[in-house]
């Protein structure tokens, strides 16, 4: 039986206009040998470090970049031939950027109160943050708040001997209103 990871990765964007994906991940980005997925109500749920589905049974695995959400300046993860699957949590106002074609970072507005001790911290938004880094990062590609509709996108990347990048648009997490090819 094939697997549900080799279908999207055989034709990502077919997948992603059919399929709702939902992505959780944690701690740093990194290359995480046993990212779990299964189908939880209407969504293709994606986690690392467990599983959620309706039936546990149907619970699939596969290695993949994880690229975290930081705030600040891009953190940059380089993405190798280690694996051929890359994610990343969903965006709410964040900014993809990609340095290069295999450079990549998640960059998340400070958008509410700060739990740093620091007063006066300026909070972001994400045009303004995604309007910074093209300032200051021209020679890199984004995707951000600026180019999708409200709340939630999903990113996805896949290598089939070149990186490429996906996401899917999903308002509040609704239903599907558009998959697309970024980094173009």
């Amino acid at each position: 039986m094939t697997a549900t990871i080799d279908v999207l990765k055989a034709n990502p964007l077919k997948f992603l206009k059919t399929f709702p994906i939902k992505i959780s991940t944690g701690k740093a980005s990194r290359l995480e040998p046993q990212v779990y997925y299964g189908k939880k109500g209407n969504d293709l749920r994606f986690n690392t470090g467990f599983a959620t589905a309706d039936d546990p049974s149907t619970i699939e695995t596969c290695a993949a970049h994880i690229v975290q959400a930081q705030h600040g300046a891009p953190n940059f993860y380089q993405l190798t031939d280690a694996c051929d699957f890359m994610i990343t949590s969903q965006l709410s106002g964040c900014c993809m950027i990609l340095k290069g074609t295999s450079q990549i970072a998640h960059v998340w507005p400070h958008t509410g109160v700060c739990q740093c001790g620091q007063k006066d911290l300026a909070l972001e938004t994400g045009s303004g943050v995604q309007d910074s880094l093209a300032a200051s990062h021209g020679d890199c590609k984004l995707y951000g708040i600026n180019n999708y509709i409200q709340t939630y996108s999903y990113v996805i990347g896949v290598n089939d001997g070149s990186w490429k990048f996906y996401a899917q648009e999903r308002p509040n997490d609704g239903p599907i209103q558009k998959a697309i090819q970024i980094f173009l």
